[in-house]
């Protein structure tokens, strides 16, 4: 414990304390719980606000507010992944579209699965790279958006949205009649055109 430097001009002082377990250690962790569990008993005995600071102390705090934030957290995740489920049924519903066969989800999933593996790792890796850093407050983070990843991307996802779709059948992919007449016929990637064994020549030869 280093001598306290007091200052007159605020009445606040400084009290530094060196633990002799590490920064990152349980055994520090629990030492400035013990310290802010006795402020409020110090205050009213000798009127003295007690604040405590330091990587260790920030570092908690930082967990605390990450833990009051997980659901959110899990929020922005499944936004970040989005683009796996989007791309994934969207070549689902291209082999619907050509089809008309439930198998349609395992032959979309199959062509769309290599690109969204790599995608996924390559996010996964970026995520990763910074579980190495020193910075408690970043390691967590990082480790919880690279593992968050891998699960959204290959077990929600790649696994149990395309179950989910099969076992629906065919009407994963109905809409009502109603909501149907309302909404625009939308064929971006023209599947249908593309696909279709009625469609006239584009072009035609004639003899003069």
């Amino acid at each position: 414990m280093a001598p306290p430097r007091y200052n007159p001009g605020t009445g606040s002082a400084v009290v530094t304390l060196v633990p002799t377990t590490a920064p990152q250690d349980t055994a520090t962790r629990e030492l400035v719980d013990e310290i802010r569990a006795q402020a409020a008993q110090l205050r009213e005995r000798t009127g003295a606000a007690i604040a405590v600071t330091g990587s260790t102390a920030i570092s908690a705090d930082a967990s605390e507010r990450l833990a009051d934030s997980l659901v959110p957290f899990l929020a922005v995740l499944f936004g970040l992944a989005m683009d796996y489920g989007v791309f994934l049924v969207s070549s689902m519903r291209e082999e619907w579209v050509r089809t008309g066969q439930p198998r349609a989800v395992l032959a979309g999933a199959g062509a769309a699965s290599r690109v969204v593996t790599a995608a996924a790792l390559i996010m996964f890796s970026v995520f990763a790279s910074f579980v190495t850093t020193e910075d408690a407050v970043i390691k967590p983070i990082a480790l919880a958006l690279a593992v968050g990843v891998l699960v959204d991307a290959f077990v929600v996802r790649m696994t149990f949205v395309p179950a989910v779709l099969t076992l629906v059948g065919r009407g994963a992919w109905r809409l009502p009649r109603w909501l149907d007449r309302l909404l625009p016929s939308v064929d971006i990637e023209g599947d249908r055109l593309r696909h279709s064994d009625q469609l006239a020549p584009a072009i035609t030869s004639t003899k003069e």
